[in-house]
C-alpha cells in the first residue's frame, strides 16, 4: 500500500522531476574546454548546476573537466552523481571504471541491495525514461477510461485495455520511486588523505578509518560543515566538508583546491 501511495505522489509531482532536469547552453564552457581552461569549463558548469541544470549530461561534462583539472576526487563525485541520473549511460560507468582504477582506496561503487531491489527498473533505465514509460500507458489507461464514461458504453476490451495500461505504467512508477527516494547521494573524497572520525567534531573524537583521494561514499546525515558517510561494505562516521565533493540532490559540498592544468 505505501508503494503504491509513492507510485501516486511521483504522478502529482511529475512536473518537479522535469524542472530538476533542465538544459542550457553551454557552448561557453566547451569552448573553454577545448582551449585547456579546464578550471574555467568546471566553474561554468558549476554554476549552471547551481541555478537549476541538473542533467546527466551537465555532470558528466563536469567530471570530465575536472578530472583535466587534476580533480580525480571531484571527477568521481559529479560522475556519480551523472550516473544517479543515467545509469543506462555506457559512458558514465566506463569513466567510474577508469577513476576507481586510479583511486587508492578500491571501494565498490555501488550500494549493498536486497535481492528484491535488483529488479528495479531504475539499474539500466534513467530518472526520465522512467518517467515517460510510467505516463504514457497511464495517459492511455485513463484515457480508455474515460472514453467508456463519456460515451455510456462498457465495452470489455477497453475496460481490459485500461486495467493493462494501468498494471504496465506501475513498474517503472515504482522504479522512478525507487530512484528518487531510495537512491543515497553519492560523494568522493578530494583530499589526499582524510580522517573518518566517529563523531563530527574533532576535539575528543576518535579516527575510525583514513580514506584517499577518489574514495567514493554514500552520504548519510549532516551536522553543520560535517557529513556523516558510509562505505559500500557498511563503514560509517564523520568527515569534514571541505575534504569532500558531494553533488547529490539533497547533500552539496565542493571547493575547488587548484587552477587550470593541461598537462594531464
Amino acid at each position: 500500500m505505501r508503494a503504491l501511495m509513492s507510485f501516486f505522489l511521483v504522478v502529482m509531482f511529475s512536473g518537479q522531476l522535469c524542472a530538476t532536469t533542465k538544459t542550457g547552453d553551454y557552448s561557453a564552457a566547451e569552448d573553454a574546454f577545448r582551449q585547456g581552461q579546464f578550471s574555467q569549463a568546471s566553474k561554468i558548469y558549476l554554476e549552471a548546476i547551481q541555478e537549476g541544470h541538473s542533467n546527466a549530461s551537465i555532470f558528466y561534462n563536469l567530471g570530465t573537466s575536472l578530472y583535466k583539472n587534476g580533480e580525480m576526487g571531484a571527477a568521481v563525485a559529479a560522475h556519480l552523481r551523472a550516473r544517479s541520473l543515467r545509469p543506462d549511460d555506457p559512458d558514465i560507468r566506463y569513466n567510474l571504471r577508469f577513476l576507481q582504477e586510479k583511486a587508492k582506496d578500491k571501494l565498490d561503487m555501488n550500494r549493498p541491495e536486497r535481492s528484491w531491489e535488483k529488479l528495479s527498473a531504475a539499474h539500466w533505465m534513467g530518472q526520465r525514461s522512467l518517467f515517460w514509460s510510467m505516463i504514457i500507458p497511464l495517459v492511455l489507461a485513463f484515457w480508455s477510461v474515460a472514453w467508456t464514461l463519456l460515451t455510456g458504453r462498457r465495452p470489455a476490451l477497453l475496460w481490459s485495455l485500461g486495467i493493462v495500461l494501468f498494471l504496465v505504467s506501475v513498474y517503472p512508477g515504482l522504479s522512478l520511486v525507487d530512484a528518487l527516494w531510495r537512491s543515497p547521494d553519492w560523494g568522493a573524497v578530494v583530499s589526499n588523505e582524510l580522517d573518518v572520525l566517529a563523531s563530527p567534531t574533532v576535539k575528543n573524537s576518535v579516527v575510525i578509518f583514513q580514506l584517499h583521494e577518489g574514495a567514493p561514499f554514500m552520504v548519510v546525515n549532516q551536522s553543520g560543515d560535517w557529513f556523516k558517510i558510509q562505505l559500500s561494505d557498511g563503514k560509517t562516521g564523520w568527515a569534514k566538508g571541505e575534504g569532500l565533493a558531494i553533488f547529490g540532490k539533497t547533500y552539496f559540498s565542493y571547493q575547488s583546491p587548484k587552477t587550470d592544468s593541461s598537462s594531464l
